[in-house]
């Protein structure tokens, strides 16, 4: 019975998001999302059950990744694009995938 229940609310999720929210808007939603995932991952001593440990892991070789990026003066970046793409991307699989809910970070 929850199968068809989860189908169900996937189908009127889906369809939801594809009539009412316009392309823009999307994009404002994710880069939020991903601010708020980043910000939860640098707060991870403070907060530190809310992201998975596999996820953190995967951000963690993100994060180096950015570290080694310099600017023009040989300052370490501040744009992190390495860390801000790995969360894009498991948002991204997040929404492909059939059964997102509860989505697991």
């Amino acid at each position: 019975m929850s199968a068809i229940n989860n189908k169900k609310i996937d189908e009127i999720t889906q369809n939801v998001m594809k009539s009412s929210i316009s392309h823009n808007t999307k994009v404002k939603y994710n880069a939020s999302n991903v601010a708020f995932i980043v910000w939860l991952y640098d707060n991870r001593a403070q907060y530190p059950n809310i992201l998975c440990k596999d996820f953190c892991k995967e951000l963690e070789a993100s994060n180096k990744k950015d570290k080694k990026v310099k600017t023009v003066t040989g300052e370490i970046s501040k744009k992190r694009e390495a860390i801000r793409n790995c969360v894009r991307k498991k948002l991204i699989q997040s929404v492909v995938k059939k059964a997102t809910h509860p989505i697991h970070f």
